[in-house]
Parts: C-alpha cells; structure tokens; sequence
C-alpha cells in the first residue's frame, strides 16, 4: 500500500502540482495503516530490517507488474486467437 500510495498518488501529485484526491486516501489511510502494521509487528518482535526489504520489494513488483504486463501487450506471444472450428473449413455437401 505504502508503494501504491507513493508511485501512484503523492508522486504525481509532487511531479504535476495538480490535486488529485487519491492524495488524500494515501495520506489519511494507507500510510497510517502501513505504519500501525510496521508498528504491530515491531512490537511483537517479528520485524527486522530483512522483512522491511522484503515488503517494499514485493510491494513494488506488485505494484509494477500490471504496468509492465500493459507494456508488452503488442508481442506475439500475448495475443490470442480462436482456433478455425472444423465445420467453417469443410465444404457443405
């Protein structure tokens, strides 16, 4: 979340200097709910600085990966088309 806030709503924000209202859910909720979370577990002794890397690099290739998949659209081996049925290439008797 924190990733999808930053690189999809308080970063173009910054880039444009046009509002954009998802600047308002990435401040008021997803960055307090990915602090609360990094809290939780730190007080519950399960965080280490493995798992914050860990998140922010699944994070990113989460939130990268639609992306990516729009960009390589146009190669070959995305595109599909339906198989020719049988009866539309036999001749009618």
């Amino acid at each position: 979340m924190a990733v999808n806030s930053t690189v999809f709503h308080v970063a173009p924000v910054i880039r444009t200097r046009i509002f954009s209202p998802g600047i308002v859910t990435a401040i008021d909720l997803f960055y307090p709910i990915v602090a609360w979370s990094y809290y939780g577990a730190w007080a519950d002794g399960v965080l280490s600085i493995r798992i914050v890397i860990c998140t922010a690099v699944l994070g990113t290739v989460m939130m990268a990966f639609p992306v990516v998949l729009l960009k390589i659209r146009h190669v070959q081996c995305f595109r599909y088309s339906a198989p020719e049925t049988a009866s539309s290439n036999s001749a009618s008797p």
